[in-house]
């Protein structure tokens, strides 16, 4: 008894190694990138970084159906030093887009920050993300860490590529 469980013990252990390494393989021979299977960290604590910059987009903004609303972009100590330095990005480098909805308050006399609508992030590791020259990306819902795209290379770096100039990053450090 205690051989046949010992023996099945092995043959399971055989077969989920098995399935990890090459499941693993196939799924990346299927176009599924290392970019697409490496998942970006909820940036937590991402409030107490250093507040970059905000900005409004209005409804006339071209990409205000996505990204319309109040944003503000947070920069962890690494990605803040190569911002400032007008630098690439280090591996460990955090940028955080906060995007919020935009309302009034109560009195109808100041515009303010609504509900969160999504936190979007990209985390620098180039061992990680090669194919996205280092840069993982992530969206999370509202205020939840619930991740919302399923293709980071499409949904985000597509649009980011555009900015090679200044490591993919649209931001800029405002003193």
């Amino acid at each position: 008894m205690k051989v046949k469980l010992i023996g099945a013990l092995a043959v399971s252990l055989i077969v989920a190694t098995f399935l990890s390494v090459f499941g693993f393989a196939a799924a990346k021979d299927e176009g599924t990138s290392n970019a697409q299977l490496q998942k970006v960290d909820y940036p937590t604590g991402y409030r107490h970084w250093t507040h970059v910059k905000s900005m409004n987009l209005l409804d006339n903004h071209p990409i205000a159906d996505i990204f319309g609303g109040l944003h503000h972009i947070y920069a962890n100590d690494l990605a803040l030093e190569a911002m400032e330095k007008g630098t690439p990005y280090p591996d460990g480098a955090v940028l955080v887009f906060d995007l919020l909805e935009v309302s009034t308050d109560a009195e109808e006399t100041a515009t303010v920050e609504g509900a969160r609508i999504r936190l979007d992030v990209m985390q620098k590791n180039e061992k990680l993300w090669p194919d996205t020259s280092g840069w993982g990306y992530e969206t999370f819902k509202g205020t939840n860490n619930e991740r919302i795209i399923s293709d980071p290379i499409a949904s985000c770096h597509g649009c980011h590529a555009s900015k090679v100039d200044s490591d993919f990053v649209f931001s800029n450090f405002r003193e």
